[in-house]
């Protein structure tokens, strides 16, 4: 009879996609590593030895999460010279993360990683949000887009993005939000611009 191989790194990929969802549905501390033994069908074992604990698999969770966004971003902008394309592109990585990964959505829109992550910066702290507020700033300086105090502006304008995908998933706005996608970057850029 052969052993069966797992593969190590679908196990790794199963948790955390699991954990995440779960995190989602029922928030960090009620989330136990039984339940995610079941909805993942890893052993407490393999949770335990490649995570360590239920802190550290969040913060992998958070810095895959972040990363992943990051790189998706980065693709986005390959080409957009200026910072009304550049926040443009940001808005519809937005927009097509809230329609092709919703759990990936929730996950920056609802959980409260400051509850469980201390050492973690807010998902509107990350790296990619300070980008918006560094382009927000550039605009400013070049007169494109107006405000007084870049973080506001900064606010103003991913504030129109989330909020209205958050009412699109609530089903307060009836419609998808790839579907009133140009609406969303309009108001969005609205927000800001000169």
């Amino acid at each position: 009879m052969r052993a069966r191989k797992i593969d190590p790194q679908l196990k790794v990929d199963t948790v955390l996609t699991e954990a995440r969802r779960l995190f989602v549905e029922h928030g960090f501390h009620r989330v136990s590593i039984p339940m995610l033994v079941a909805a993942s069908k890893v052993s407490t074992g393999a949770i335990y030895h490649h995570f360590g604990n239920k802190e550290e698999l969040a913060r992998t969770i958070y810095e895959q999460t972040l990363g992943d966004f990051q790189e998706r971003l980065e693709e986005r902008l390959v080409g957009q010279t200026d910072v009304v394309s550049q926040l443009r592109a940001f808005g519809q990585l937005i927009i097509d993360i809230a329609e092709s990964d919703p759990e990936m959505m929730r996950y920056m829109l609802f959980l409260n990683h400051g509850e469980f992550l201390s050492a973690c910066p807010p998902i509107c702290s990350s790296a990619p949000f300070r980008w918006v507020q560094e382009r927000v700033r550039q605009g400013m300086a070049e007169g494109v887009l107006r405000g007084t105090i870049p973080l506001v502006a900064s606010a103003a304008f991913t504030g129109v993005l989330l909020r209205s995908i958050e009412l699109c998933y609530q089903g307060v706005i009836d419609s998808s939000p790839s579907t009133i996608a140009d609406a969303i970057l309009d108001h969005a850029l609205w927000a800001v611009l000169s």
